[in-house]
């Protein structure tokens, strides 16, 4: 039987895992864990391991990745689309997807996915491509995505394909990394985002991200985020759609059952990564900084279960719905790693607005 889910104040006595940070000189990826980090901090260490990053200094992981997109995605992008979509699509957009998985996220999605599926949606969707998390028989997740082949009728162009294939990449990193206890979901109105659309300021700071270094790699894909964004890299609709859901979740009363907290329109100057609702800003220098000071160091894990157990007195054989691993304390925080004006003895302030 599945453990009783943690309350709100049980969630407070958690202490989330410091994301780890692709570090050059070990030119291994990270190691991370089931929704074991803070929204914010997960953000702020994928962020800075790829954006704005020239080719040397990227890990020989992403120097692969980003020249087998690249020599794949212009081989493939120049050939008729019918032709296309009657012979490899498949497999061209699956390679695709190992390649951006492995460029942005750690290579960290790949042990979750299943093979994704290209089909024909019903006419008059607007959607272009779908999402879904399932959770197997051993507590473990699997994530599928759905693309329509289609985009107003005729066969769709690699490039959209492919904006549609980050999109939804995105949503899955966050699904099955960002934690997702009663404290941290409290503030879905500024975090990864409102249930039904997971579009929340979070999600567009990372999908952003990912737009603007895809973009310097290819001139269609640009074409299509500047298309697709009004010359923004931020998607109006997935800004519509939450901003629908926000208001539907105050009008039903939810957001006073579970205790949300106030949707915040002016994001604090003090985020290493401010998302508003007309831009981004990233503040890369401030964010390597604080990345390359906070990253968590890889040290023997403990099970949450262990930690959590020891935290509330339980019985080390009681089960609790939470299956992720958790470092030592050292390398656990609760403040949010986005840095304010230092103390005078070297510590400094963290913004709360996360």
């Amino acid at each position: 039987m599945p453990g009783k889910p943690l309350s709100l104040v049980e969630s407070y006595l958690i202490k989330h895992l410091k994301p780890f940070a692709y570090k050059k000189r070990h030119n291994a990826r990270p190691s991370l864990q089931v929704r074991a980090y803070r929204a914010r901090d997960l953000l702020n260490c994928t962020v800075a391991s790829f954006y704005d990053i020239s080719n040397e200094d990227l890990t020989s992981h992403q120097r692969r990745a980003k020249k087998e997109f690249i020599e794949l995605f212009e081989r493939q992008a120049k050939r008729p689309i019918a032709e296309l979509h009657d012979t490899d699509l498949y497999s061209t957009l699956k390679t695709l997807k190992a390649c951006l998985d492995e460029f942005f996220f750690f290579g960290s999605l790949t042990p979750f996915s299943q093979e994704f599926t290209l089909t024909h949606f019903p006419p008059g969707t607007r959607l272009h491509g779908l999402f879904n998390l399932t959770e197997t028989e051993d507590k473990s997740f699997r994530f599928k995505i759905t693309l329509d082949k289609r985009r107003d009728g005729k066969p769709a162009a690699l490039p959209e394909l492919v904006a549609t294939l980050v999109h939804e990449l995105t949503h899955a990193f966050l699904r099955v990394f960002a934690c997702q206890c009663p404290r941290c979901l409290r503030n879905d109105f500024n975090g990864v985002g409102i249930k039904t659309t997971r579009h929340g300021p979070i999600f567009r700071g990372m999908h952003y991200a990912a737009m603007v270094s895809l973009a310097s790699w290819s001139e269609e894909l640009d074409r299509v985020f500047r298309i697709r964004s009004g010359g923004t890299y931020i998607q109006r609709s997935s800004l519509a759609s939450e901003k629908i859901s926000i208001e539907d979740v105050k009008k039903s009363g939810d957001s006073q059952k579970m205790h949300m907290l106030p949707y915040i329109r002016k994001p604090s100057s003090r985020l290493l990564i401010r998302v508003s609702e007309d831009s981004v800003v990233i503040d890369v220098d401030r964010l390597r900084a604080n990345v390359k000071r906070t990253a968590a160091s890889i040290r023997p894990a403990i099970s949450f279960r262990e930690k959590l157990s020891k935290i509330l007195n339980l019985d080390s054989n009681s089960e609790t719905p939470v299956e992720f691993k958790i470092d030592s304390a050292k390398d656990c925080s609760d403040a949010d790693s986005d840095t304010s004006v230092p103390f005078s003895n070297g510590g400094s302030t963290a913004d709360r607005s996360d």
